[in-house]
């Protein structure tokens, strides 16, 4: 790596965009997102009830919280990693997406797949989210020479398509 692109890289580090994520509390309780440490890429958040969730069951779980998102962007409700190992509630739709137009509590959706029913605590840690910057896609109809240029230069396949070297298990 050139010396310009190590400075850029340190520059980058040390002063990072930032991006001002205004969160309304809807009751006084609730807690506002929190980052563990400078740098994080994602900040906690928080319940604001005790609730059980029974086996197979999907639930929302309330944060208490209102995003007001900076224009181009994006909240994603991210799950904690240790959660799922500890207890078998995951985030039932994987990653949420609250556009930059949602106005309404924040709550994330869990599953519990542990075959156990899991308690979640008021005030503990749930979920984290992360903001990102969404570029304004513009989508147009491809013409079939275009179509057919793109499958002559993509790699072909599906799922597993970058090989079939199968993972050896030790």
């Amino acid at each position: 790596m050139s010396n310009m692109a190590l400075a850029a890289a340190r520059e980058a580090r040390e002063n990072p965009k930032q991006v001002h994520l205004k969160v309304y509390k809807l009751v006084e309780d609730a807690h506002l997102p929190v980052f563990a440490r400078d740098g994080d890429a994602c900040a906690d958040l928080y319940s604001i009830e005790d609730a059980w969730i029974w086996p197979n069951e999907v639930k929302m779980i309330h944060t208490g919280l209102v995003f007001i998102i900076p224009r181009g962007h994006e909240v994603q409700v991210r799950s904690r990693s240790s959660i799922p190992l500890k207890t078998g509630l995951i985030i039932a739709n994987g990653i949420g997406t609250i556009d930059e137009h949602y106005n309404d509590e924040v709550m994330v959706l869990f599953a519990n797949i542990s075959g156990k029913k899991q308690k979640i605590e008021k005030d503990s840690r749930i979920a984290q989210i992360a903001v990102r910057p969404v570029p304004r896609v513009i989508v147009e109809e491809a013409d079939l020479e275009q179509y057919q240029s793109a499958r002559e230069e993509s790699r072909g396949g599906g799922l597993g398509s970058t090989g079939d070297k199968e993972v050896k298990q030790k």
